[in-house]
Formats: C-alpha cells, sequence, structure tokens
C-alpha cells in the first residue's frame, strides 16, 4: 500500500504509456535512418526517460511526496525537501532526455522516403 493510492495509479498509467511507447518505438527501429552514434544515444535515452519516468512517479507515492511538481497527481502530498528535490531531478532529467530522443527520431524518420501509391497519377 503506498502513501497516495492516486500517484500510485499514475504511476501505472505512466509504465503502461512508456511501455508502449518503448514498443513503437522497437517496431519503427529499422526505419530510423542514423547513424550508429546516433541511434546508440537515442536508445540509452530512450531507455532512461522511459524508466526514470515510472521510477520518479512510483517513488512520489511511496514517499508520500511529488506534490511540488505534480499538484494533480500528489494532490496535497508534499514530502520533505530533499524528497522533492529528488522527484524533481528525475522528472527534469527524464524531460530532457525525451527532448533530445523525439527531434532527433523525427529527423530519422524524415530522412526515410515516402513511398508513392500511384493512386492519382497518369
Amino acid at each position: 500500500m503506498t502513501a497516495n493510492p492516486r500517484m500510485a495509479l499514475s504511476s501505472h498509467l505512466e509504465g503502461v504509456m512508456n511501455g508502449l511507447f518503448l514498443l513503437a518505438l522497437g517496431a519503427l527501429w529499422e526505419q530510423v535512418r542514423l547513424s550508429s552514434r546516433m541511434q546508440k544515444t537515442v536508445y540509452c535515452l530512450a531507455i532512461y526517460g522511459t524508466f526514470v519516468n515510472w521510477e520518479t512517479t512510483l517513488l512520489a507515492p511511496v514517499l508520500g511526496a511529488g506534490g511540488s511538481m505534480m499538484p494533480i497527481a500528489a494532490g496535497d502530498f508534499v514530502g520533505t525537501s530533499a524528497q522533492e528535490v529528488l522527484i524533481t531531478a528525475g522528472l527534469l532529467s527524464l524531460s530532457f532526455a525525451m527532448l533530445i530522443v523525439c527531434p532527433i527520431l523525427f529527423w530519422g524518420f524524415r530522412r526515410f522516403p515516402i513511398p508513392q501509391t500511384g493512386l492519382g497519377t497518369h
């Protein structure tokens, strides 16, 4: 049992959504045209971002914290300064990781040509 069941539900939903993101990324990975170094970077940052997202939102209800960064999900639950700093650091670091991952992925997909279906051509 956690101190904040509503935040625990949010953590569960984050885990499901991040898992789906990783499944979709895995299914499309062969379509991304990036250098080997960029692929490794995107891979590591995507894994980091998704797992830290889940872990941070799981840590918040266990500690009964998170109200400073997630007031809707955490409600009135605010932890000690150290707990809130830990949760804030996790959320900010995963945000920066995903802000790097997404544009690089879009760039990798953009370089892939759009197939012509032949519809509307004579």
